[in-house]
């Protein structure tokens, strides 16, 4: 039994810099070509800088710090190709702003992420997928919030693949800012993504979409009405380094920028099976990445 995937190693020549052939160095992500593999192909781990501005941070504040994620996608039903994902991710950070120290609240925060989910991928390249996210923080206040996600993909080709994200949101919370009392929730939001493989395993996403509307309160100036649904962005890209590592960054803006989201981070994944070049295209690939700021935006209502 091989730990390595197959498709990667076929496709990946030292000597020519990757191009093996003249052919794409891509495969249809459903595993439809006959290999030996192991429950460890898909396991990933990332370590990595992120930053955030979200509704939540009241309209003053931003955060940087670290980024240390496991995620690992499993057979559930093998007769079926159905897949189980479970992840979970941590952020510590710090204030980029000091306002929340010069009111007297605190000046780091940390974040615990945790990502369950069922998805299938077929053999005529269509996919789909539902996972529940479950977010704990520990910031101005302790906090547990939690949303649903959801993925329709379809691949016509071995190098593209576009479909359809929607996140909804399951349950809030509230929270104690000084003498005030607000609540926090997650963000709805759908979006449209388009995703190209290149060769080497190098892929790149774009999607655009709509959100839910967000309040506009500031712990300076006060309560102020929510925004009405506003439109969203945002890019991932995935570019191995070797059969074992990669770079991956994530973004997602909501707009308007003064009150929305800018959320981003860039990471070190490490594939211990050495299987970065087909990364998220074996069949138990997780279809969804673990839930990260960019993907759980959190609103803040007076």
């Amino acid at each position: 039994m091989s730990s390595r995937a197959d498709e990667a190693d076929d496709l990946w020549d030292s000597d020519n810099f990757g191009l093996a052939s003249t052919t794409a160095t891509v495969v249809r992500p459903v595993g439809n070509r006959s290999r030996s593999s192991s429950r460890f192909d898909t396991l990933t781990l990332l370590a990595g800088i992120e930053g955030s501005k979200q509704p939540q941070d009241f309209g003053v504040n931003a955060n940087l710090g670290a980024r240390t994620e496991i995620n690992w996608g499993l057979p559930l039903y093998q007769p079926c190709g159905i897949g189980l994902q479970l992840g979970t991710a941590n952020v510590a950070s710090d204030n980029a702003v000091r306002v929340f120290e010069l009111v007297g609240e605190d000046s780091h925060r940390w974040q615990q992420f945790i990502t369950t989910g069922v998805f299938q991928r077929t053999d005529w390249g269509l996919s789909y997928g539902l996972a529940y996210d479950f977010l704990y923080q520990d910031g101005f206040d302790t906090t547990t919030l939690g949303q649903w996600r959801g993925r329709l993909a379809f691949q016509p080709t071995i190098t593209t693949e576009f479909g359809f994200t929607a996140n909804l949101r399951s349950f809030g919370d509230d929270a104690r800012f000084n003498a005030d009392v607000v609540h926090l929730r997650s963000i709805d939001q759908a979006s449209f993504y388009v995703r190209r493989y290149f060769a080497l395993g190098i892929q790149a996403t774009a999607w655009a979409g709509l959100a839910d509307e967000h309040g506009e309160s500031n712990a300076v100036t006060g309560p102020a009405p929510a925004t009405e649904e506003a439109f969203l962005f945002g890019a991932d890209l995935l570019i191995p380094l070797t059969n074992d590592f990669a770079i991956y960054g994530e973004t997602n803006l909501m707009m308007p920028a003064d009150t929305g989201t800018v959320d981003a981070f860039m990471a070190l994944t490490w594939f211990p099976a050495g299987t970065s070049r087909s990364a998220r295209r074996l069949r138990y690939s997780p279809l969804l990445p673990v839930a990260a700021s960019t993907s759980f935006a959190v609103d803040l209502l007076p």
